[in-house]
C-alpha cells in the first residue's frame, strides 16, 4: 500500500456510508436492536464527517483548523488538536512528491460531507 491509496480508501468508505447508510438503517431497523433509526443516522453523519478529516496530501483544510496538510503520517499528534494522522502532508513512502488534486469524485464527497459536519457542530 501506498500513502496515495488513502483518498482511494476515503472515498470508498464514504461512498459506502452515502450509498448505503439507508440500508444500514433499514438492516438495524428489522433486527432485535435498539438503535433508534435517527440515531443510526447521527451516528453515520458523525462517521463520514470524522474520516473526512483524513484525506492524504490533497492540498485542503480537511480538519477546518485553518491549516493545509499539517500532520505528519507517523501516529503522533503533530498539530495538538485531539487527531493523529488527519489532513496529512507529503510521506516519503509516497514516490511521488506531487499533491493529490483531487478527481471529481473526491471534492464532491468531500464537500459533502463537509456540510453535514457543519450541520451536526
Amino acid at each position: 500500500y501506498t500513502p496515495d491509496m488513502i483518498n482511494e480508501l476515503i472515498a470508498f468508505v464514504l461512498t459506502l456510508l452515502d450509498d448505503g447508510g439507508e440500508g444500514i438503517k433499514l438492516l438495524l431497523n428489522q433486527a432485535d436492536t435498539s438503535f433508534e433509526t435517527d440515531e443510526i443516522e447521527e451516528y453515520i453523519d458523525q462517521i463520514a464527517a470524522i474520516i473526512n478529516f483524513y484525506w492524504y496530501h490533497d492540498g485542503e483544510d480537511n480538519d477546518g483548523d485553518g491549516r493545509t496538510d499539517e500532520e505528519i503520517i507517523n501516529g503522533k499528534d503533530d498539530d495538538k488538536d485531539g487527531l493523529f494522522d488527519e489532513d496529512t502532508k507529503y510521506h516519503p513512502a509516497d514516490k511521488i512528491n506531487k499533491a493529490n488534486k483531487p478527481i471529481k469524485n473526491f471534492v464532491k464527497l468531500f464537500e459533502k460531507w463537509q456540510k453535514k459536519a457543519e450541520k451536526i457542530d
